[in-house]
């Protein structure tokens, strides 16, 4: 009867105990990164420096005109690396700063009735990362008119 006592009172003891202890899930982002829209599928870029949005001044419309034109190169699926055609091709980017665990949603829409190019970037990210990341969100969209307006939407969503 006494073993049986002490029983009980160590399962309850253990069950109080177990109770207070909180069992905190670490935070994942299952999402994969999605680009819609006028985005050009499967670029891979060849900035000849990292980090060169910070340095734009908010200029982030690369074409043959911007001073940055020449210090980027692509390849677009299997192709091979080569120039940007920006006759036919132009950069977009949307810099952001996010955690190590990050998805991306990009999206490009280029509104021909308006002149008007939306680039709307959904960042999901996870609070329990320690560092923080530059990402500069370089994508390639058919080339538009240089008197169409371009407008950058930015979401950060954290977990």
């Amino acid at each position: 009867m006494k073993r049986s006592i002490g029983f009980l009172l160590f399962i309850a003891f253990l069950s109080f105990n177990l109770s207070l202890v909180s069992c905190k899930k670490k935070c994942r982002v299952d999402e994969l990164n999605k680009d819609s829209g006028e985005i050009i599928d499967s670029v891979v870029f060849y900035p000849t420096s990292g980090y060169m949005t910070s340095s734009m001044g908010g200029n982030y419309v690369v074409t043959s005109s911007h001073p940055y034109a020449d210090l980027f190169e692509i390849k677009i699926g299997q192709g091979v690396k080569q120039p940007v055609d920006y006759t036919q091709y132009t950069i977009l980017a949307n810099p952001i700063s996010a955690t190590c665990d990050v998805a991306f949603e990009r999206d490009v829409k280029i509104d021909d009735a308006n002149q008007k190019v939306i680039y709307s970037v959904k960042a999901t990210q996870c609070p329990d990362c320690e560092s923080t990341n530059y990402i500069e969100n370089y994508v390639l969209v058919p080339a538009f008119p240089s008197n169409y307006e371009v407008v950058f939407d930015t979401v950060v969503i954290t977990k």
